[in-house]
């Protein structure tokens, strides 16, 4: 949840990433804390990879695999 406020805050002050935040927003606006949590999670398990990335980039990572648009 904390990565999540620091993205809307980010969002709020720098433009340039407002078409981020916005799928961000649409993406993950009905999820509960858990089902954000389970969001990530499902993320992290299906790839190999992500045990070697950061919090943030595997949170941006789900999103553009989970949320194209």
């Amino acid at each position: 949840m904390g990565l999540l406020d620091m993205l809307e805050e980010m969002g709020r002050v720098n433009t340039t990433v407002t078409d981020f935040w916005n799928r961000v927003e649409r993406c993950t606006s009905s999820m509960s804390a858990g089902q954000l949590r389970d969001f990530v999670d499902d993320h992290m398990y299906s790839s190999q990879a992500a045990e070697q990335y950061t919090m943030a980039s595997n949170f941006s990572a789900a999103l553009t695999s989970r949320c194209p648009y």
